[in-house]
């Protein structure tokens, strides 16, 4: 006969520590929750299932207080769960300085899944989600208002969502999907089909995506002042698309090798100082770059689009840059067998150059 245990922790005492591990056998095997009031509390949950046992974890914590700390850890190896999905948590913190990471495990071929969400409303929070396998759905949340909040998430596997929502001053974004190795004794999973969605605001925000295998997309909107992007992938047919609303803006887009890769970065009519950085290399790559100072002319426009391929006939590459005012600097530099580029400029000192 299965356990059953129900835990439930309240914890207000300074450093303490909580683990706890729960089986409810309607549809987890192992289900937590915790709720912690006060400050430099440590939670550390373990749910890790061998063997012959399948998965199918539930954590849930919530934490308010000050520099709290929360680790949880979940890990499928066996046949997926019939509910739909393997391990899921959920992790809440409502006070200054407080740290969360999640990591998670699932090497199934079927539709389970991953989940994992951290709700962060607080200043200098940080946040980590580490996950491998098919269909992981990482989400991180940081507050409006907030101060140097920092948020990290990475997938190795296919058909991965990693979705980020950071509205606040000082801002970190890391996402890295295909290229890190969390457990090196066991074998990295295949890399393709990933999805990541950024929603960033503030002043100095700093966005990195990093994305290896085929049929990735990206797609980030950024509003803040003095924003800082940059994108990376490799191999074929990804999509990387950046929009930024604000003041000072600097994107920049790489995809390197493969072949019918899309980059695109608009940077629109309150777009002051901002420039945008396109780099290609491959088969079949297209880029559009627009930036826009409709009648204000006070942009600093500068874009510089810049591609490479093989000598192969089929090997056409596009470049579009699109510039409204004020300062309207077009660099574009193509090296292949067949090459397309189109430059328009309407507002103020009017500078481009092509080189096929």
């Amino acid at each position: 006969m299965k356990r059953l245990l129900t835990s439930m922790l309240a914890i207000a005492a300074p450093a303490a520590i909580a683990s706890a591990q729960v089986g409810v056998p309607e549809a987890y095997r192992n289900a937590t929750m915790i709720e912690q009031i006060g400050s430099a509390n440590r939670t550390i949950v373990n749910q890790r299932f061998g063997g012959g046992t399948a998965g199918a974890s539930n954590s849930q914590i919530l934490q308010v207080g000050s520099q709290n700390r929360i680790h949880v850890s979940q890990a499928s190896h066996i046949a997926a769960n019939a509910g739909g999905f393997d391990n899921y948590a959920t992790v809440e913190q409502r006070s200054d300085a407080s740290r969360a990471t999640v990591h998670q495990i699932h090497d199934y071929t079927a539709t389970a899944t991953n989940e994992a969400i951290i709700l962060q409303r607080s200043n200098l929070a940080n946040a980590t989600i580490m996950q491998r396998g098919a269909r992981n759905y990482g989400i991180i949340r940081q507050g409006e208002l907030t101060t140097e909040p920092r948020a990290r998430l990475e997938q190795n596997g296919t058909n991965n969502f990693a979705d980020i929502v950071q509205t606040s001053n000082e801002g970190v974004v890391l996402v890295n999907q295909g290229m890190f190795d969390w457990a090196p004794s066991e074998t990295l999973a295949q890399s393709a089909d990933n999805l990541v969605t950024v929603l960033s605001g503030g002043i100095n925000p700093f966005i990195k995506v990093e994305q290896a295998g085929d049929a990735n997309t990206t797609d980030i909107i950024e509003s803040g002042v003095n924003g800082v992007i940059d994108v990376t992938s490799t191999a074929s047919m990804n999509t990387s698309s950046v929009e930024q609303f604000g003041v000072d803006g600097l994107a920049t887009i790489e995809q390197l090798t493969g072949s019918v890769n899309d980059a695109g970065i608009s940077q629109h009519v309150d777009d002051v100082g901002s420039s945008a950085l396109i780099e290609q290399s491959g088969i079949g790559s297209t880029s559009l770059i627009e930036q826009r100072d409709t009648d204000g002319l006070g942009g600093g426009n500068t874009a510089i689009s810049r591609q490479s391929g093989t000598n192969w006939v089929s090997d056409l590459i596009r470049s579009t840059i699109v510039q409204d005012g004020a300062g309207n600097l077009a660099i574009v530099d193509q090296k292949s067998a067949v090459a397309s580029s189109n430059i328009e400029q309407v507002g103020s000192t009017h500078s481009a150059s092509v080189a096929q």
